[in-house]
């Protein structure tokens, strides 16, 4: 079976969409969607893929070698590399090293501050037998000791 380019649509699902347009275009999004990072991490993501492709490059390695090293399929490889797929994890990464004979080191370091969100209220405490949500106990355990946030 083809895909289909362009699906046919009722007359009814284009004035949908058209009104899903208008509406953004009015009120356009204003934050940032939870979940996307910030243009500093973003670039700090593609220069580490980036490092990763040239010590293959330089070790004169395929890119077809260094996924059967890592375990994985040379296309999933090439997303990598490609920068198509950016949310690698911490065990890809470490692999993705080992493959080209390398240490990934991670550091953590003082950056930009984001706002915390407001802990919740609504917390049990180790030693309760219940949730402590609705309960008379709420935010407080049995032991006269601070709730644990």
């Amino acid at each position: 079976m083809e895909p289909m380019i362009n699906p046919k649509r009722t007359p009814e699902q284009r004035a949908e969409e058209e009104a899903v347009r208008r509406q953004h275009a009015a009120h356009p999004i204003q934050q940032r969607p939870a979940g996307t990072i910030n243009q500093q991490s973003f670039v700090a993501i593609l220069s580490l893929v980036a490092r990763f492709k040239a010590a293959r490059e330089s070790q004169g390695l395929m890119l077809a070698e260094v996924a059967a090293r890592m375990g994985i399929d040379p296309p999933a490889l090439s997303r990598l590399e490609t920068g198509k797929v950016l949310n690698p994890t911490l065990a890809t990464l470490h692999k993705w090293a080992e493959a080209l004979g390398q240490q990934l080191n991670i550091d953590l370091s003082v950056g930009n501050k984001v706002p915390r969100p407001e802990p919740s209220r609504c917390i049990a405490s180790p030693s309760s037998k219940s949730s402590g949500c609705g309960s008379s106990h709420e935010g407080s355990s049995t032991s006269g000791s601070p709730p644990l946030i």
